[in-house]
């Protein structure tokens, strides 16, 4: 599963460790996390990164993605055109790109004229079958017993973006999210158990969106230049050029990519660029980390009657599993792959901080204006002064009882510090005050900080792996 940060150029919509929450919820076993190197890049890395973990796990026999056309055998006939790459096949595809048609519809075409098969280039018209084609190229690459299954897609299609009678997309799912507070409408369209953890963790951990790191990406654009720019993953000359040019008109991050958005870049292209640049994934790290993955598996959660599968990994695998953050990693390049999963976590959790804290002021203001004076209101204004002065970073007391925050009135903020009011809605019910419990192998501000512990339920999160 990819991290905080995916594919399409953007944060997930929920953190990491809540959305592998929801999977092992949901029945799966186990989750590993995809390294952000991968789950930002193109299809092409994207598949490959992921395959090639499961590769190294040397005990998985099979693999299953969906498609919109289900057909494994036009699919692999497809991905054997793209990874041979034959002279007339890319003679035509430099010809139409030459002539100034984007990518995917120039490969579309070039495909159309070698194979003259109609049918199997109207399949890279949807983002899935090509998804399913890197897939099966990454197993080839790898030479990987691996054996694919395709699974036709039904509902709705990838980019619809209303809720269907069945099986709606992610985006139509996204876009209710953002759009709604009236999260009942899901039901039906997610897994009780997922819809159950969305209520009980909106507005506190999720939603996060695009545009929350617009301040974050100013503040990366106006330390770079042309030339700088173009070393980071996915930044072409032209385009370092035209952020440059454009930079004082950045707006918001959905606005910029718009802005930047040409004839021969398409939107999630210049979204993933713009992700490296804050990321600060750099081009020649990339080639490097990616040449020689995996180095390592990192586990987001599991199930406690799967504990069998991961003692097949650790007895399989050939790469470490890693369960503490000091663990040593066998190879610096391996270290810098993991130090940019952690500093992705750190500047999503950031992001969730702040927005907890603007939610918590701004319900807490409208509530003071709807009131009458008194003397609780007075202190809830004092409260609310103090809470203005300081940092948007606003770590809580270890060791707080769970009865405190209940109490809006009584929990405090640090040692020194005044108090504060905090509601119940901006805290998680299972208590952001365990930190004192944090596992040593976690950096300080991962979301695996914040990821809940549930004695009670039949999994369990990462933080309590014992192998």
């Amino acid at each position: 599963m990819s991290g905080n940060f995916v594919q399409r150029g953007a944060p997930a919509l929920l953190p990491k460790h809540l959305r592998a929450e929801m999977a092992l919820k949901s029945g799966a076993d186990l989750v590993i996390e995809l390294p952000v190197f991968y789950a930002c890049a193109s299809a092409e890395y994207f598949a490959y990164g992921a395959v090639s973990l499961l590769h190294a796990l040397h005990c998985v026999d099979s693999i299953c993605f969906g498609s919109e056309c289900g057909d494994l055998t036009l699919l692999q006939k497809a991905a054997n055109i793209m990874a041979e790459e034959p002279d007339a096949y890319k003679h035509s595809l430099q010809s139409y790109l030459r002539d100034g048609y984007r990518f995917p519809l120039a490969r579309q075409k070039a495909f159309q004229d070698f194979t003259k098969e109609e049918r199997i280039a109207s399949i890279l018209e949807q983002p899935n079958n090509i998804l399913g084609i890197e897939y099966l190229k990454a197993l080839s690459s790898l030479n990987s017993p691996i054996q694919p299954f395709a699974i036709s897609r039904i509902g709705s299609g990838y980019h619809e973006t209303d809720l269907h009678k069945i099986y709606s997309s992610a985006s139509a799912i996204r876009k209710t999210v953002s759009t709604t507070k009236e999260l009942e409408s899901l039901s039906g369209h997610v897994p009780d158990s997922a819809l159950t953890l969305l209520k009980e963790n909106y507005q506190v951990r999720f939603p996060v969106f695009l545009n929350d790191f617009s301040l974050l990406l100013k503040y990366r654009l106006l330390n770079e230049s042309a030339d700088t720019l173009t070393q980071y993953l996915d930044v072409s000359v032209e385009l370092a050029h035209r952020i440059i040019r454009c930079r004082n008109q950045f707006q918001s991050f959905e606005q910029f990519c718009h802005l930047l958005n040409t004839k021969e870049s398409t939107y999630a292209r210049v979204s993933r660029a713009l992700m490296h640049i804050l990321l600060q994934i750099q081009k020649d790290d990339f080639s490097l980390c990616t040449a020689k993955a995996p180095f390592y598996l990192r586990i987001l959660g599991f199930r406690k009657e799967s504990v069998a599968v991961l003692s097949e990994i650790k007895k399989c695998a050939n790469v470490p599993l890693l369960t503490k953050l000091t663990a040593k990693i066998p190879f610096l390049l391996g270290q810098k792959l993991l130090n940019a999963d952690l500093f992705a976590a750190d500047l999503y959790e950031s992001v969730i901080t702040e927005n907890s804290i603007h939610h918590f002021k701004t319900n807490m203001s409208s509530r003071l204006y709807a009131s009458s004076t008194s003397a609780a209101h007075i202190y809830v204004s004092i409260s609310l002064l103090l809470l203005h002065t300081l940092p948007p970073m606003l770590p809580i007391r270890c060791g707080t009882p769970h009865s405190a925050i209940t109490d809006p009135c009584r929990l405090y903020n640090s040692e020194n510090a005044p108090p504060i009011l905090l509601s119940s809605f901006l805290l998680p019910r299972h208590c952001m005050c365990k930190r004192q419990a944090r596992p040593s192998f976690y950096c300080q501000n991962d979301a695996a900080d914040l990821f809940p512990s549930h004695p009670t339920s039949s999994f369990s999160p990462a933080s309590n792996l014992s192998l």
